[in-house]
């Protein structure tokens, strides 16, 4: 028996029929998925699509990076981390 492997992905979407399919994909497309939006009034899916295209293109809030650690700090953990993992390699345990 022969064997047939599909490709993985998105599977082949059919063309839209009207607005409300058209609104549907493109809502598919930005990630967002509506249970029941084929019942749903299609003033109501226009509003959401609009509201998430908004949404897809405001730049993300990015926190304020936090202060790191000093270069002597910095020094000073990467010694510890090389004394514990050299009592590790001996057998030795270190004890905090």
């Amino acid at each position: 028996m022969a064997r047939l492997w599909l490709p993985l992905g998105r599977a082949p979407t059919r063309p839209p029929q009207d607005e409300r399919d058209e609104i549907v994909r493109q809502l598919r497309d930005l990630g967002v998925y509506l249970p029941g939006a084929r019942d749903t009034d299609i003033s109501q899916l226009r509003e959401i699509l609009h509201w998430q295209q908004e949404r897809a293109n405001k730049e993300p809030d990015r926190p304020q990076p936090t202060p790191g650690l000093t270069r002597e700090q910095i020094i000073c953990e990467l010694r510890e981390y090389r004394n514990h993992l050299r009592a590790r390699q001996e057998g030795r345990r270190r004890v905090f």
